[in-house]
């Protein structure tokens, strides 16, 4: 069995990137926002698109938080309101949601009015009564900010999904 590099290895190493103009062992910083077409509009390399979703940097960061998580796959996006709106788009209508409550005022602002559109129950608790409701509740999804934005609120995670720390 192959021995997984230490995280702190592949978070330096960049998952064992290698910039293949250079031969630096990170690859390089690519700034481009849109990459070069040919006559037609076809993208030179059909692989980088545009840097938001389609780039060699943005694949490689994705590499990277993939194996320090152990994860089967890695989506990344431009901003936490991108990534928070992404998950919970994937609940069906009228389902029944936790939420932190005195977390980032943009994000509780948009989750009441997401929720309130798709029927969706909404519960704000506070991050100190956190793992006492999720032990009896049914939701769909918990949603939590640690530590929480302005008021640096920490919830232990492990605590929600039942296993304290070891």
């Amino acid at each position: 069995m192959k021995k997984q590099p230490n995280p702190a290895t592949i978070a330096a190493h960049a998952a064992g990137a290698i910039d293949p103009q250079s031969g630096g062992v990170v690859p390089a910083l690519q700034p481009s926002t849109t990459y070069l077409r040919d006559e037609d509009y076809t993208p030179i390399r059909s692989d980088n698109i545009y840097s938001r979703d389609d780039s060699d940097n943005l694949r490689q960061a994705a590499l990277v938080l993939q194996q320090l998580e152990g994860a089967a796959d890695t989506l990344l996006f431009p901003s936490g309101m991108a990534a928070i709106a992404a998950v919970f788009r994937t609940l069906p209508n009228r389902a029944h949601v936790i939420v932190q409550s005195g977390i980032y005022w943009g994000t509780t602002a948009w989750v009441r009015t997401f929720c309130a559109r798709r029927e969706i129950t909404l519960q704000e608790i506070d991050a100190d009564d956190l793992a006492k409701v999720i032990a009896t509740s049914d939701a769909d999804l918990v949603f939590v900010e640690t530590p929480s934005n302005p008021w640096l609120k920490s919830v232990d995670i492990s605590l929600l999904r039942g296993q304290p720390d070891a």
